[in-house]
């Protein structure tokens, strides 16, 4: 009988498979835990036959208008960021040109504010055929275009078709994938750009019941949150894993047959993986205007009205997106408007340079979001400084309830809180904020591992 063992398993596939001659026998109280994990990120998020074509129909000249073309490019199945599709495909786009004398472009770029892409493109592309690469970028399986301005995708990127990572063994239990049993022992999100080693030492090693004392046959497995396979080029529980997995900020789950526990079982949060996608300027804070001086014109003002887009952003994007928004109306109206503005690093105040009359007591306005008071502001003064600092981090601390637990308090209120935590990377990094309001992550994956044991063990 042994009583602790370490066993090694190493291949060039996702499932790893020992035999055992003679059994291995272990006592029936034996658990297996995950010591150690060494791969590479190379998970295909490109398909052949799922996602891995972009058709292109070239708009005929005058000169030739019955002369139809339509080229399609596949990419191979692999690991691709947006650049390196954007590459991919230009290379064969330039092949193309020089092979039938057209003349096509292909571009498309990512917004790091909300994630979703731009595309321009002087042809149509026929997303409506199979195997699209549409959902990829953003955009709907339709026929569009063309782009000869950037195109904004309806939806946000969707690179990451992994969220998270689970390890299966088949001689493990205790734990649960949404309601189902599982003989996941670990999970991870390879955080790392592709192409980059993977390696999962676990601190605090988990520690499952197995389901056998002769082993004679092991099998490691890693699937995504889905129970997917992922190609890489009713008893007394002491101790319970269960993951939930969704797209939202509540995660709920149903147990049939339900887990029964012992009467002093406690539960800890394992592990939470999102992104930091949470908006911090929607429909409530996201316009003001700002008024011509024109001394020569004393008819009716001229206004210029700037909204942004729900999205995640810094001030560096906010200044970026008005400035566009003033150069266009410039344009439009032979005007000589200016803006700017800056954070002071030391108290975290703004500062504004404008040539017209700032109006931030508008409904809906983005003062309070700069630190300015609802108010009218005059070019008097060459730079504008607000009354406050910046108010761009409208969660300061977000809580993780589940309904199962007590024991913890939020003022002077019984809470059902398990774990607090501040956002501290900048918006797009890799979660009930401080006054229990639910968060919008932007439809983002969001994946949580709870831990229930007994008290002690």
């Amino acid at each position: 009988m042994h009583e602790s063992l370490a066993l090694s398993l190493t291949g060039k596939s996702t499932v790893l498979t020992a035999n055992y001659f003679p059994s291995l026998n272990v006592y029936e109280d034996s658990e297996i835990a995950l010591l150690s994990l060494q791969t590479f990120n190379s998970f295909p998020n490109i398909i052949n036959t799922i996602n891995n074509r972009l058709k292109i129909e070239v708009i005929p000249s005058k000169r030739n208008k019955y002369k139809l073309h339509t080229f399609e490019f596949c990419l191979e199945k692999g690991c691709y960021e947006i650049e390196d599709i954007n590459n991919k495909i230009a290379k064969e786009l330039s092949q193309v040109n020089n092979n039938y004398g057209t003349q096509l472009t292909f571009s498309v770029r990512i917004d790091p504010v909300d994630f979703k892409t731009y595309i321009k493109c002087n042809g149509i592309l026929q997303s409506n055929t199979p195997y699209s690469i549409a959902p990829v970028f953003g955009f709907k399986k339709i026929r569009c275009g063309p782009f000869h301005e950037a195109r904004r995708s309806d939806k946000a990127v969707n690179l990451n078709t992994i969220n998270s990572i689970k390890v299966l063994c088949n001689i493990a239990h205790g734990s649960f994938n949404n309601q189902l049993p599982s003989h996941s022992i670990y999970e991870f999100f390879p955080s790392g750009r592709t192409g980059t080693k993977v390696v999962q030492s676990p601190s605090n090693l988990i520690y499952y019941r197995l389901n056998k004392t002769d082993i004679n046959l092991i099998t490691v497995q890693l699937v995504d949150q889905n129970n997917n396979p992922i190609d890489n080029f009713n008893e007394m529980l002491t101790s319970v894993t269960l993951s939930l997995t969704g797209n939202a900020t509540i995660l709920s789950v149903n147990y049939f047959p339900s887990i029964n526990l012992y009467e002093d079982s406690e539960i800890a949060l394992l592990c939470l993986q999102s992104f930091n996608s949470f908006p911090n300027i929607n429909e409530n804070n996201n316009k003001f205007s700002i008024q011509i001086v024109d001394d020569e014109n004393n008819n009716t003002p001229m206004m210029c009205y700037i909204k942004l887009e729900e999205g995640c952003y810094e001030i560096e994007d906010i200044n970026q997106r008005v400035k566009k928004q003033i150069d266009d109306y410039n344009s439009e109206n032979l005007t000589k408007l200016t803006f700017d503005i800056s954070v002071d690093p030391n108290d975290f105040r703004s500062y504004i340079k404008c040539n017209g009359i700032l109006h931030f007591e508008i409904p809906f306005s983005m003062a309070t979001v700069f630190g300015f008071e609802k108010r009218q502001y005059k070019p008097e003064y060459a730079i504008h400084r607000s009354e406050k600092a910046v108010n761009l981090n409208t969660i300061n601390s977000i809580k993780v309830m589940c309904n199962i637990a007590q024991g913890s308090l939020h003022n002077h209120l019984q809470s059902h809180s398990i774990y607090e935590f501040f956002p501290s990377e900048r918006t797009g990094s890799k979660l009930v904020d401080q006054d229990h309001n639910p968060i919008d992550n932007f439809g983002e994956a969001l994946t949580i591992v709870l831990h229930i044991k007994r008290y002690g063990s």
